[in-house]
């Protein structure tokens, strides 16, 4: 994935919510989770970076779920 001209900001803000418990999720589903949460993030970022330095500017900001820092009975992933 390529963009096209000058990047100033990025704000990340994807996620994906699955309840139940981890030991009965398939791993599918996990792997969805990973994809959305964790990866698109990174490739996003490596898709505006490179103008953000050959501009020497921009800001990229990543937002997360409350529930990724104390968690939540029966949402583990």
């Amino acid at each position: 994935m390529a963009l096209r001209g000058r990047s100033y900001g990025l704000v990340n803000n994807a996620a994906l919510g699955s309840s139940g418990v981890l030991a009965r999720m398939p791993l599918g589903r996990i792997e969805e989770l990973v994809r959305v949460s964790m990866l698109s993030p990174l490739v996003l970022t490596r898709c505006v970076v490179r103008s953000m330095l050959a501009e020497s500017r921009g800001r990229i900001v990543n937002i997360a779920s409350m529930l990724g820092i104390n968690g939540y009975q029966g949402v583990a992933a």
